[in-house]
């Protein structure tokens, strides 16, 4: 039963991140499962203690069989009473929402620069931990959009809403985990 609620939950807020739901709403609706597991607790707790008692009159009786029945019964309760604990516990916080707006590299003071946009959105598209400003990791293999000159990347974002701007050197690493 733990591993079912945990699972149902994990679920849950997967499902939600990958439908572009509203922050707001997945927190609300984290903070709805933890109502419910909560109120489980004092049910739970209860049954337990009633059947405390009964296994050991079943024991006393030499009923092996009905006091092995309640244990089990215990134990299969204490499980989901450890996972409504858990999941009351659980902190989720509201999924990142990044989108990628514009990404310029080059010699910015000139205008000489080049179109990158497409290749940080991908490699935040892959999953990737982070991407090198430089020519070939930004797919300008073979083209320098300001030879000679120092370089650095622009990258306009949105975070959770939030319009954001960092600005990279060439060759440095941006760390796409970092961005909010």
């Amino acid at each position: 039963m733990k591993t079912r609620l945990l699972v149902a939950i994990v679920s849950i807020i997967a499902v939600t991140s990958f439908a572009a739901e509203p922050p707001e709403l997945i927190a609300r609706r984290a903070d709805h499962l933890r109502a419910i597991s909560r109120a489980q607790i004092p049910a739970l707790t209860t049954y337990i203690r009633t059947l405390e008692p009964l296994k050991q009159q079943f024991t006393r009786e030499g009923k092996a069989d009905a006091a092995l029945a309640v244990d089990a019964e215990i134990k299969s309760i204490q499980e989901q009473l450890n996972a409504a604990q858990v999941a009351t516990n659980i902190t989720t916080a509201p999924p990142t929402q990044l989108q990628i707006e514009s990404a310029t590299y080059g010699h910015q003071q000139s205008k000489r620069v080049a179109d990158v946009t497409a290749a940080i959105r991908s490699a935040v598209d892959s999953g990737a931990a982070s991407i090198v400003i430089a020519n070939k990791d930004l797919g300008l293999q073979g083209s320098d959009p300001s030879p000679g000159a120092h370089k650095t990347a622009v990258v306009v974002y949105r975070i959770n809403g939030k319009r954001k701007e960092k600005i990279l050197d060439e060759n440095a690493t941006l760390n796409l985990k970092d961005l909010k």
